[in-house]
């Protein structure tokens, strides 16, 4: 990702379809429409008939699936590795941050959590995804702009869609406490996440004599 931030981030959902072609009229399907709609067949199920990337543009054409979020969450910390989202401390509202009279506010370290959808049409293709956190009044503190490629692996069935876990770990300073909210957009989909940062007054640290 750019802008400084480092990514290192799964649910299966049901998928039911029912496909109603077209009869010919001597109760078949004619040759034309047999080889087309031959590629147009349940999406978890091998195709018989042409090529896989006339079966992927017709797939997605058929299904109209797009890439969408699935969660978008605060946690402590968070991992993403090998498709599987390791995390501690999930689904946090509100961060803490110890506050010393007289010395600056110190640095929150948090990450990022989030699973994306990619159907099958748009796999080995660049999805924009974007990731801001902004304050009360809408000013964007964190904006950080990525291209997110989900490959295909040989062994994937034609049709079957993916979730790719994310994960992004973060350490920045708010300069105030209150509320804040994790935006989250991929294309057209978007997901938030509100949130609160809390000062906790600290005693300063007494050196040793």
């Amino acid at each position: 990702m750019r802008g400084g931030t480092c990514c290192t981030c799964v649910h299966a959902r049901p998928f039911s379809c029912t496909l109603h072609a077209p009869h010919s009229s001597n109760g078949g399907l004619s040759g034309r429409s047999r080889q087309q709609r031959g590629l147009l067949r349940h999406p978890l199920y091998p195709l018989k008939e042409g090529n896989l990337s006339t079966a992927q543009d017709n797939v997605a054409t058929r299904f109209a699936e797009k890439p969408d979020i699935e969660f978008v969450m605060l946690a402590d910390h968070a991992e993403a590795i090998n498709g599987k989202l390791y995390m501690n401390g999930g689904s946090i509202t509100d961060l803490h941050r110890p506050i010393v009279p007289g010395q600056a506010a110190p640095a929150n370290v948090f990450s990022i959590a989030l699973s994306v959808y990619v159907p099958w049409g748009d796999t080995n293709k660049p999805i924009d995804l974007n990731l801001t956190i902004e304050d009360e009044d809408g000013n964007k503190l964190i904006d950080v702009t990525s291209q997110l490629v989900v490959g295909r692996s040989p062994l994937l069935k034609p049709g079957t869609g993916q979730h790719a876990p994310l994960a992004i770990n973060v350490v920045h300073v708010f300069q105030k406490p209150g509320g804040y909210r994790l935006v989250a957009t991929l294309g057209k989909d978007a997901r938030t996440w509100p949130f609160r940062v809390n000062d906790i007054a600290a005693q300063p640290q007494q050196k040793a004599s």
